[in-house]
């Protein structure tokens, strides 16, 4: 079963990496609840990608796990490694 999203609230980024923006998505599936982080690269928002949260974690949905944080980049999409 996959996991469907039930909310997204704005954050701060975080300040130890090149980002403009950060929005929360609650995810839950069962009786599980999990949090990720999606933020926005500063080079992705100078070239015009929106930070779309939603969209960002719509492919990790069928993961066993979801990734904690997610970074849209200039490239697309990728799961960030803390």
């Amino acid at each position: 079963m996959p996991w469907t999203v039930v909310g997204i609230s704005e954050t701060e980024s975080s300040s130890d990496r090149a980002t403009v923006s950060a929005a929360v998505v609650q995810v839950e599936r069962d009786d599980e609840e999990r949090r990720i982080v999606v933020e926005l690269l500063d080079s992705a928002d100078a070239a015009g990608k929106p930070l779309n949260a939603q969209e960002a974690v719509r492919n990790f949905l069928e993961d066993d796990e979801p990734p904690k944080r997610l970074v849209i980049t200039t490239h697309g999409v990728s799961a960030a490694v803390d």
